[in-house]
């Protein structure tokens, strides 16, 4: 998402130092490595195969005295296949106003070694692509099989002081270089994850640099993989520049320096931002008798409709007079104004600032800003967690991308007269499986000489398994409100058609905390046919579609991560079709679990009862842990498979003799 706060630079860096000239440019291709028909044989599988990977991130004083960087970056890479050359063949380059394209060359290699330069007229720009910001964009024609693609850029621009770069994928890679140069005045500490070699640094007394390597011969590759964190378990580095010798030798860019910057952003603001705070609590009209959450959810409802989020910095995204007046505000204008509401009405709000875990852990170890990218509000008299700036979501719920990570609260302190926040490490707390609940409640009755059935469905959602439709219903276009009717009130079943269709708690005040309920009804031909003298009950579709890991017949590598706890609740209530019995009415009888305890941690559970003319069907699958080792994966995945195995039973029917 957003930086939390406006980051002040490297305290003086802009003052110190004199202009240097980069000992990487020009810069230039390389070498490439050849591999032998073994090699080839071996890596073919993979489509690709990179051969070099470097990266120079050269850090320099201007004539104006003040940091900036040339980064280039160079790839090199064998294609097997035509997947291999689709996935390489086509360059995106990312540039924002701040950055400037100094030099970019792209070669292929064919395998009979004819060189084909790449024409930079075929170079082009896309403005916002995919609302990711400009792009140059440029194709390598005429690439072929067991060719080389082979390219490079440079590029200017501003000083990033704390970064990460993430140096594994799914391709295996060869020659992985990253360098990163510093003025010699300054030093910074890296950090190596998921098995990386960590960094050597060397100074450079000659030409007054600090030189930070980091060379590997071979990355392997990781796939992807079903209910994991893929992104964060990839090998990276981080590093963060937070040394200045000419200054002195304190360390800068630490979770207290955090601590003291977050208080001065969020807590001094001027008389009109006050004036405009009180205006908008009177306009909520919030009554000394609401509890505290009452009040919260008031202010919450109140701002997220009445203000729209937009991605852009600037004083008037920001400021808490022009978001009142203008109506836009920025994560870091968000923010502000909902903590200094909380500060007004006298209830405490810890600011939290933590990271999308799908995209890397919280580093509790790491005393830096790398991981400070997000932001939340934690309510400790409540134990509830808020995000400021996403409309959809409301108090108790937050981005599922963000819990069970660490993140660094902020609480706020006063000694004599001067206040300021504490930092203070802890894991954001998840939400119980029993407040994600997705329930269906279905009747069925057959029809037409039983060949058809007509159900009357109820399907309750609460919970994140409800933040895929409830808050978003209301607005969506009518063919987006088809779709997504086809998959939450027709079950996800190709064949169902549903009519008399009802929803309720749609509001913006039931978001997260009245049930989504959906009713109607479902005429499905599928769920019933005759075959001879008996009926074929298709009970098992009747849940719809389910998740399914099978076909895996290689080692699981990662460990299992949940996006969040939660519970499907189904019963099914089949009148019986006259003059026929059921026979095989223990297949629905089942109960599969982690057996973790007495209470295990995963399970599905279905129970199968005849009461005089109707069938019923109760079944429970929940799941109340986040995360299973690898080594677990197993019996975590017969849980999975246990609601597909139900969704393929079937329920014969024979004539009573």
């Amino acid at each position: 998402m957003k930086k939390i706060f406006y980051l002040l630079l490297f305290l003086s860096l802009t003052q110190i130092g004199k202009a240097q000239k980069s000992q990487y440019l020009p810069y230039g291709f390389k070498k490439i490595q050849t591999l032998t028909a073994a090699e080839d044989e071996k890596f073919k599988k993979h489509g690709s195969l990179v051969l070099n990977e470097t990266r120079i991130i050269d850090f320099s004083y201007n004539e104006k005295h003040i940091l900036e960087c040339n980064f280039i970056y160079h790839l090199t890479t064998k294609v097997y296949n035509q997947n291999g050359i689709d996935d390489n063949n086509r360059i995106y380059l990312s540039l924002d106003e701040e950055n400037e394209l100094i030099d970019l060359k792209a070669r292929f290699i064919s395998k009979d070694n004819k060189i084909t330069e790449v024409n930079k007229n075929n170079i082009k720009t896309v403005e916002n692509l995919e609302n990711k910001g400009d792009y140059k964009i440029f194709a390598i024609e005429g690439v072929e099989v067991d060719g080389i693609i082979d390219y490079y850029y440079v590029i200017k621009r501003p000083a990033s002081l704390y970064k990460g770069y993430y140096l594994q994928s799914d391709v295996p890679k060869y020659n992985v270089d990253l360098t990163i140069s510093l003025p010699s005045n300054l030093r910074m500490v890296t950090k190596s994850y998921n098995g990386l070699n960590d960094m050597k640094d060397t100074l450079r007394e000659d030409i007054e640099k600090r030189i930070y390597t980091l060379n590997v011969k071979f990355i392997p590759e990781l796939e992807s993989e079903k209910y994991s964190m893929y992104k964060s378990n990839l090998q990276r580095l981080e590093y963060v520049i937070c040394y200045n010798y000419n200054k002195n030798r304190t360390r800068f860019y630490t979770f207290n320096e955090a601590a003291q910057n977050f208080y001065e952003n969020i807590n001094n603001i001027e008389k009109p931002e006050q004036k405009a705070i009180k205006k908008l609590i009177s306009e909520v009209n919030i009554s000394n008798k609401l509890s505290a959450e009452e009040k919260i959810r008031k202010v919450e409802i109140y701002v997220k409709t009445h203000i729209s989020y937009i991605k852009k910095d600037g004083p008037e995204f920001s400021n808490i007079e022009k978001i009142c007046t203008n109506k836009y505000a920025n994560s870091h204008g968000f923010t502000t104004l909902f903590l200094n509401i909380f500060k007004e009405l006298e209830i405490d709000a810890q600011p939290v600032i933590t990271c999308n875990k799908a995209e890397k852990e919280f580093d509790k170890n790491f005393d830096s800003w790398n991981s400070l990218t997000d932001n939340l509000i934690y309510f400790p008299e409540i134990k509830k967690f808020m995000i400021p700036d996403h409309w959809a979501y409301r108090l108790g719920f937050i981005p599922d991308s963000f819990i069970d990570n660490f993140g660094l609260f902020f609480k706020r302190t006063k000694v004599a007269d001067i206040e300021s926040y504490i930092p203070e490490l802890k894991r954001i707390s998840v939400p119980t499986y029993q407040e994600s609940a997705d329930s269906i409640f279905l009747e069925v009755n057959f029809i037409d000489d039983y060949t058809n059935s007509k159900s009357k469905l109820r399907r309750v959602l609460t919970g994140y398994s409800a933040s895929e439709i409830q808050p978003y219903y209301k607005i969506l276009e009518a063919d987006s409100k088809k779709d997504i009717l086809k998959q939450f009130a027709a079950l996800g079943i190709e064949t169902a058609k549903t009519e008399n269709l009802k929803i309720d708690n749609i509001e913006t005040e039931d978001f997260f905390v009245k049930p989504f309920i959906l009713n109607c009804d479902i005429e499905n031909p599928g769920f019933v046919e005759k075959a001879g003298a008996n009926l074929l009950v298709k009970v098992g579709e009747m849940i719809g579609p389910q998740a399914e890991l099978y076909n895996e017949k290689k080692e699981r590598k990662l460990d299992v991560v949940h996006d969040h706890n939660r519970h499907y609740y189904r019963k099914l209530v089949i009148h019986l079709p006259k003059g026929f019995k059921p026979q095989n009415l223990n297949d629905f009888n089942m109960n599969v679990n982690t057996n973790d305890g007495d209470f295990p941690s995963a399970a599905f559970i279905s129970k199968a009862s005849i009461n005089g003319d109707v069938l019923v069907i109760d079944m429970i699958e929940y799941y109340s842990k986040m995360k299973y080792k690898a080594s677990e994966y197993e019996v975590f995945r017969a849980v999975i498979n246990a609601a597909a195995d139900f969704n393929k039973k079937t329920l014969i029917f024979s004539e009573k003799l």
